[in-house]
């Protein structure tokens, strides 16, 4: 629990100053001292912290939540981490496959976690061909790895978005395989028939040609 107006940290384990906490509170490791006593210090609203490795323990999600404001300043703010195997869960649970991506970004379109591991920015094309679709619309777009298919979903408590990147040849070859057997399911049967009529026919025929050589 951040208190802007004390200049406190509370954690289940003991209080800190800004100044302490960034020194050995279960800080984060892409972040400077500087970064975050300024973080603190400057908090006007919520604000998402990339996955990264917290202090001496596991790899994790953070965010602040403001609870109570003073003149547009932050006074009090609650931090929730949650752990890079809670999202690997999540992931693994929306994705058809290991060779698919599954992306959690904020309302500015960074990215804030990666089931891949890969957290470089996307190019400005994926964002603008996502903004031309609903939520829940499939997107094709070729991406670095080849040609994919992207879905977004907005979560209904927060800024954040879900993405979805599956490769295209992941989803249509169930599709070729179907389409090859119906095809080869239709040619057996014309085959069969053609088959079945020839000797219809030769059956047939016998004893109307006994009669023509009788005539």
């Amino acid at each position: 629990l951040i208190n802007n107006e004390l200049g406190y940290i509370y954690t289940p384990e003991t209080r800190y100053t800004f100044h302490s906490y960034a020194d050995y509170g279960p800080t984060w490791s892409a972040y400077s001292k500087q970064d975050v006593e300024e973080l603190f210090l400057d908090l006007s609203g919520p604000v998402w912290l990339p996955v990264q490795q917290i202090r001496d323990k596991k790899e994790a999600l953070t965010y602040i939540m403001p609870i109570s404001y003073a003149n547009d300043q932050v006074m009090t703010a609650a931090v929730f981490q949650v752990s890079e195997d809670t999202l690997m869960k999540i992931a693994g649970a929306s994705l058809p496959s290991s060779d698919s991506q599954f992306l959690i970004a904020d309302h500015y379109n960074n990215i804030l976690y990666s089931s891949t591991g890969d957290m470089d920015s996307m190019p400005d094309y994926f964002w603008e061909k996502l903004a031309d679709t609903g939520s829940g619309s499939p997107v094709t777009m070729t991406l670095r790895d080849g040609d994919s298919i992207v879905y977004r979903f907005f979560s209904e408590a927060s800024d954040l978005q879900y993405i979805c990147v599956i490769d295209y040849e992941e989803i249509v070859s169930p599709i070729y395989t179907l389409q090859t057997a119906f095809l080869i399911g239709i040619f057996v049967v014309i085959l069969l028939g053609g088959v079945a009529i020839c000797i219809f026919m030769k059956r047939n025929y016998g004893p109307i040609r006994s009669l023509s050589r009788i005539s």
